[in-house]
């Protein structure tokens, strides 16, 4: 739903329907429970039952800026806001974990090949095109994101391989900017 700024903004923050934050990562991302929720134990599982995954790495452009200029609230409520953002770019059953600073995971279970995704990571893109409307800040804040994809079993066939093949993609399509790179 549009912010007060019109179309093409989004409410983030107490007065909108995402968490406070802080206390509002828990509520927007779950802490995953259980080993399935693992890049590990997806491994295992997608072993035994003869199925694709894909790891997405992400990393925010343009974040440190708002942290800069508007204070660490203000870079907490756009990290509140990216979450679910992202948290709507996938099914249910797909894991979205903040990693740190402004770094996400993404674990999308199940997939048919490396398109699917490609395509997921193009709606995680294009949801973090829209401003952020900041609590009473009548400047919309832009950001993008760079998103590193590794596939299982194709590209990477045990844990520390999938997560360093995921995170050199992230730090090349860091390079070009707001974009995604397998």
């Amino acid at each position: 739903a549009p912010g007060p700024g019109g179309p093409g903004s989004a409410d983030v923050g107490m007065a909108g329907t995402v968490a406070a934050p802080r206390a509002g990562f828990r509520s927007v991302l779950p802490v995953p429970i259980g080993a399935d929720a693992s890049p590990l134990g997806v491994i295992l599982l997608a072993k035994r039952d003869a199925r694709q995954f894909a790891l997405l790495y992400l990393d925010l452009d343009k974040f440190k800026p708002v942290n800069d200029t508007f204070g660490h609230d203000a870079g907490d409520q756009v990290l509140v806001g990216v979450a679910g953002r992202i948290r709507e770019q996938v099914r249910d059953s797909d894991t979205v974990a903040r990693i740190g600073g402004d770094e996400f995971a993404v674990i999308l279970r199940d997939i048919s090949g490396p398109q699917d995704a490609a395509t997921v990571a193009q709606k995680i893109i294009a949801s973090l095109v829209t401003p952020f409307r900041l609590d009473n800040r009548p400047q919309a804040v832009e950001i993008g994101v760079s998103i590193g994809i590794a596939v299982y079993p194709s590209e990477a066939q045990d844990h520390d391989s999938l997560i360093r093949k995921a995170d050199t993609a992230m730090y090349s399509a860091k390079t070009r900017g707001n974009c995604f790179l397998f």
